[in-house]
């Protein structure tokens, strides 16, 4: 279910806009004489664009800003579920309560460790509840939280919670009230995560906010073979985050404001002479030299008078069949060669300094252009 439209977004740049339309990738913004597309929900978790209205608390009236919730505040082990693609301002609670409780892909002795649960839509706290019991689907089929759930062999392992508080209607507590309606934009966390869910620990965010380091520096040379086996370990290493687990293949995103991107594709394998895609209907090819990396969206993803990124790209790819991710230098996209559903990359230097923890700016250090 798309969120209700259209509402109010801000962009530092544009200005007030409109949203016009939103998908499960990306959310189409109108602004003064141009209309802009960005990627969806990536462009609220990062700040990209701010909604003009955050959504109604449960049983209050809404509010023209958002209060930041910030590492030190939190004081209990909670659950972040994002909830952007089922929540619809005024919605029932009861409605809002089953969205957020399940079903869900986790760890149900990892959950039974959280004191809370926050339904998250746009960055903002829409729903907190404290589960006294979480459950196997497959062991409470009677007792699922919607009736357009259907178990299979695919799902009926996955859990849900009840809150027997929130079920006998009893207020919020203190706890509750001091969360409900903040902004977690500024906690650090895998914002990327393709999974709904997040675990908030406060020892590990004060631990996170702690390794700040605007100072710290990292140089990546294509000639000393860097190379590492997960995306995540590759960001931690290189960057300086405290990810852990799957993360996308693109950091922080595709429309990232920052001056660079990481990258980081696999490689199409050949078979019978023919280039296969190796993950997500994308075929990705590099030249023998490393100077140019080709993309073919076999997805037919191209959007007419969509967003460009105009800065630098950081690839570590993958090689066919398995293997690490392997820094292969700093790229540009190729506007002459490139034409829709089919981009090229150049490789403009080899050498890279990255500056800051987490890493927000970057030197080139042997630019090909110069």
């Amino acid at each position: 279910m798309n969120m209700t439209v259209p509402f109010k977004v801000h962009h530092k740049e544009y200005g007030d806009g409109e949203v016009i339309k939103t998908t499960e990738e990306k959310i189409y913004v109108k602004f003064s004489g141009k209309q802009m597309i960005f990627p969806y929900p990536e462009a609220f978790d990062k700040g990209y664009i701010t909604a003009y209205k955050v959504p109604e608390k449960k049983g209050e009236g809404s509010t023209d800003g958002s209060e930041f919730l910030l590492p030190d505040e939190i004081k209990h082990r909670i659950i972040v579920i994002k909830i952007n693609q089922r929540y619809e301002n005024g919605m029932n609670p009861d409605d809002l309560y089953n969205s957020v409780r399940g079903i869900w892909k986790a760890s149900k002795d990892r959950a039974e460790k959280a004191e809370y649960v926050f339904g998250v839509y746009q960055s903002v706290i829409v729903a907190v509840y404290k589960p006294n019991r979480w459950y196997v689907c497959k062991d409470a089929k009677d007792m699922l939280p919607r009736e357009d759930i259907v178990l299979s062999s695919k799902n009926e392992k996955r859990i849900f919670f009840v809150d027997q508080s929130y079920e006998q209607g009893l207020p919020l507590d203190d706890n509750q009230e001091f969360y409900l309606g903040k902004s977690i934009a500024k906690l650090t966390m895998n914002k990327n995560s393709q999974n709904p869910i997040t675990y908030l620990d406060p020892k590990a965010l004060l631990s996170a906010t702690a390794g700040e380091d605007p100072n710290r520096e990292v140089t990546l040379d294509a000639a000393d073979n860097i190379s590492y086996n997960a995306i995540y370990e590759a960001l931690n290493a290189t960057v300086g985050t405290n990810y852990t687990g799957w993360m996308k293949a693109t950091w922080p995103s595709v429309y990232t404001s920052l001056p660079f991107r990481i990258w980081f594709p696999k490689l199409a394998e050949t078979k019978n002479g023919k280039k296969v895609s190796a993950a997500f209907d994308c075929v990705n090819t590099i030249s023998n030299d490393w100077n140019e990396v080709i993309f073919d969206d076999l997805k037919n993803g191209y959007v007419e008078g969509g967003e460009q990124y105009t800065g630098v790209t950081l690839i570590f790819a993958k090689e066919p069949k398995g293997g690490p991710y392997i820094y292969r230098g700093v790229y540009i996209d190729d506007a002459e060669k490139s034409r829709p559903n089919h981009y090229v990359s150049k490789r403009i230097g080899t050498k890279v300094k990255l500056v800051g923890q987490p890493s927000e700016s970057i030197e080139i250090l042997d630019d090909f252009r110069n």
